[in-house]
């Protein structure tokens, strides 16, 4: 019967980095299009305050 138990905690190590890696990679994936959305709506609500500012002194 074979053993296959990882003796290297160096093979560990990487196997729980992989895992970590790809868990948050596709978490960006699926919030990606909120994010954009959100910093589109803020960019939005600065420019829609700087013209109401400048439309002061117009």
């Amino acid at each position: 019967m074979a053993d296959h138990t990882i003796t290297n905690d160096s093979e560990s190590d990487f196997a729980h980095f992989c895992l970590d890696f790809f868990y948050i990679t596709a978490y960006l994936n699926d919030s990606a299009a909120t994010l954009i959305d959100a910093n589109q709506l803020h960019l939005y609500l600065l420019l829609k305050w700087y013209v109401y500012d400048l439309s002061v002194f117009l």
